[in-house]
């Protein structure tokens, strides 16, 4: 009889291979949701070191996770195990690891044992007992027939075989769950996030019954939230934090009601036509974003004082920009009212969206003397780019001059009634992020259409009108206003919200950095570059990076005339925005340093991974000496591109509809010689020209691309001889 011996590694495989056949789970990849409905238990994760940064509160807010995980065993040898990762900071990193192989210690965990092994011991289990009493972390595992349980669940030393859910903080956390088999570990990744989903309570007062007096002059009435609001609580939001908004119940869009600047509505207006019941919601919203709202009745009762002024016809007022005639929304108008015998009336009529005109009746006697002022002081930066700052910087070296009044408005940042550098230092401040809104002016002002400058070279020689008076008698037509985007002389601020921004089509230009590997502790000057020849006018773009990982110290251009200190700022960790403008255009070729950014690295870190352009706070372009927008893209290489001594770039624009340009880098004063041949190789065209050292460009007129073809042009410096091709459209 024979003994056959099998190799150790034909037994390895087959276990291995035996133990994949008996081991079936699944392992979804989408992201758990556990909702957080129970009140903030104060015995559990409530200490000076723990801290909720939206609530500002020390206690954290917990709810019960039962984190299972099922695996069918038909060979009965696997071993369930389990590494829960927390971020208990709120931070965004996972910085505590508990793993159900290690011992745990009752009521504490290691917090920020994943960067340090050892971590710091945190309690997390604050009630009055002894520590055989206080909760741990631990593993249940159950089994029925072929299916294996595993939870995360509590359990204490005393009583090591009674589980309770664990009650983990809000926040977005991981679990990993292991199978083990005698020859094989298999693992799922568990990403969950612990959230609190219970709306506050909101009672409203019922049944309120106004009967206080409606100013006979103008019957207008507001309600506040506090008129109407009885309690409200949270489970975890505190009182004072719980956000309050009141609607009319006919205007609710079943959300919590807020103004164009997000920021809560929190009261409402009735009239002498809105007698009788009227209902009205009061929302309030967590810190979560969870609202509810409790609904009541208002009844608007003038019965004692009446409404006995007739309205006269209903009256409105409309803002519109000069040019284009866009209709302006969002407008505010404040109406001030005084007559013979009456109280004076004042009120505000928040800008509604589109068409955004005011409208109302009017119960006043004819005698009023009404004055109506709209004003519009939100997003400052609308419209304004570096772009705005070519044409302000044109206007004020003469080369060319605003025309229009309202531009000159535009232009006088400060409120200063003139036009000087200083208004281009406080608009670059705000398209570098500096100012989120000019500090001396407002970022709409409107002036009457009817005004006629008595100087249109000079707004200011006499006082404009930014408001409209009139009485009831006089006013036989709608008013209207001019708005005046300040900062924006290319017309292009977005005025209402019934269109979106229009992007244009537009060409990339592309800048180029080297793709660096950067080492922690290291300062190293880096060169931003272009990656063809072009004339720019300016750009402006914004470099986003992890300032953990980098930091841009200095910004700096040899190439770039008056670019200075001024010409970029960090308004904020991990942002640098950089915008440059000329009055006429600067040559830039491809080899010369655009910027020089000097960057200290904190961690070993490769460029391309440290840097990115970004669009959601300064839109990255350039513009070209044809007052063109370009879109600017960043691209990395291994190693940057050095500048030649001489050398001679492609013809541009090609193809052409006229002629062109052939950009060139010159190392000293050299005679340039220029050839043109058409299609059949026949020079057409030949210039001879001296020019300087530098960066330099040589026309190709459209006399030499008579007629429509492909054309072949060649040009010598010295010795460095290029040709290219040229289509004439």
């Amino acid at each position: 009889m024979y003994k056959f011996i099998l190799p150790a590694f034909v037994v390895l495989f087959c276990a291995q291979l035996l133990s994949a056949q008996c081991i079936q789970f699944n392992c979804p990849t989408q992201t758990d949701t556990i909702c957080d409905l129970l009140d903030n238990n104060p015995q559990f994760w409530n200490e000076a070191y723990w801290l909720d940064p939206i609530i500002s509160s020390h206690d954290l807010a917990e709810a019960p996770s039962d984190l299972q995980f099922r695996v069918i065993d038909t060979c009965g040898v696997a071993i369930l195990a389990y590494v829960l990762l927390l971020d208990l900071d709120s931070d965004g990193v996972l910085e505590t690891r508990i793993s159900s192989d290690s011992v745990q210690h009752p009521g504490r965990v290691l917090y920020g044992n994943i960067s340090t092994p050892s971590g710091t011991l945190r309690i997390f289990d604050e009630r009055p007992v002894t520590d055989s009493l206080k909760y741990r972390f631990s593993l249940e595992q159950t089994s029925v027939e072929d299916t294996i349980a595993g939870r995360l669940r509590w359990n204490t030393l005393q009583a090591g075989d009674v589980y309770s859910d664990a009650l983990l903080p809000l926040g977005k956390h991981r679990i990993i769950w292991y199978v083990r088999t005698p020859t094989t570990v298999d693992s799922c990744v568990r990403d969950f996030r612990i959230r609190d989903c219970k709306p506050p309570v909101v009672v409203c007062i019922g049944n309120l019954s106004l009967t206080r007096y409606i100013p006979i002059p103008f019957p207008l009435v507001q309600i506040h939230v506090a008129d109407i609001l009885q309690s409200a609580q949270d489970n975890i939001t505190p009182s004072g934090q719980l956000q309050f908004g009141l609607i009319r119940s006919e205007q609710s869009m079943g959300v919590f009601p807020t103004n164009p600047d997000g920021t809560p509505v929190t009261s409402v207006y009735f009239t002498c036509t809105d007698l009788g019941t009227n209902t009205v919601q009061l929302w309030v919203k967590d810190q979560a974003g969870n609202s509810a709202f409790c609904e009541t009745s208002i009844i608007i009762d003038n019965s004692i004082y009446g409404c006995e002024y007739d309205p006269y016809p209903t009256r409105s007022a409309c803002a519109y920009t000069a040019e284009p005639r866009d209709l302006i929304d969002y407008v505010d108008f404040a109406l001030y009212g005084t007559a013979p015998g009456v109280p004076p009336i004042a009120s505000v009529f928040p800008g509604i969206p589109f068409p955004g005109c005011w409208s109302s009746t009017i119960f006043m006697p004819s005698a009023t003397n009404f004055v109506l002022t709209p004003t519009k002081n939100v997003n400052h930066i609308n419209g304004v780019s570096t772009y705005d700052l070519v044409l302000l910087s044109k206007h004020i070296l003469g080369i060319e001059p605003f025309t229009s009044p309202y531009k000159m408005i535009a232009a006088d940042a400060n409120k200063s009634n003139t036009i000087t550098t200083f208004d281009i230092v406080e608009l670059r401040k705000l398209v570098l992020g500096i100012y989120t809104e000019l500090p001396n002016n407002t970022s709409w002002r409107f002036i009457d259409k009817d005004y006629v400058f008595p100087n249109p070279g000079n707004p200011w020689a006499a006082v404009f009108p930014e408001n409209k008076k009139f009485t009831i008698m006089e006013l036989q037509s709608n008013i209207e206003f001019v708005g005046v985007k300040i900062g924006d002389f290319s017309g292009n601020a977005i005025a209402n919200t019934l269109f979106d921004e229009i992007v244009e089509t537009r060409s990339y230009f592309n800048l180029t950095l080297p793709d660096l590997s950067l080492h922690a502790g290291e300062t190293t000057d880096i060169p931003l570059q272009t990656s063809e020849a072009a004339q720019w006018l300016g750009f402006q773009a914004s470099l986003q990076f992890d300032p953990q990982n980098v930091d841009i110290e200095i910004v700096d251009s040899k190439s770039l005339p008056d670019f200075d200190a001024s010409s970029w700022a960090k308004p904020q960790p991990g942002r640098l925005n950089v915008s440059w403008f000329a009055a006429t255009p600067q040559m830039l070729l491809p080899g010369e340093n655009l910027l020089t950014l000097r960057v200290h690295a904190r961690t070993d870190v490769q460029l391309r991974d440290a840097l990115t352009l970004d669009n959601t706070s300064l839109r990255a372009e350039a513009y070209s000496d044809q007052e063109i927008a370009q879109n600017l893209s960043l691209q990395f290489h291994e190693q940057p591109t050095l500048a030649e001594n001489t050398a001679i770039f492609p013809a541009q624009p090609n193809p052409t509809t006229a002629g062109a340009m052939v950009p060139l880098r010159l190392q000293s004063a050299e005679k340039v010689i220029l050839e043109v041949f058409n299609a059949t190789g026949k020079r057409v065209f030949k210039q001879v020209t001296s020019l300087a050292a530098g960066s330099q460009m040589i026309e190709i007129p459209a006399v030499a691309l008579q007629t429509s073809g492909v054309y072949t042009w060649r040009v010598q410096a010295g010795g460095v001889v290029q040709a290219g091709k040229v289509v004439r459209q």
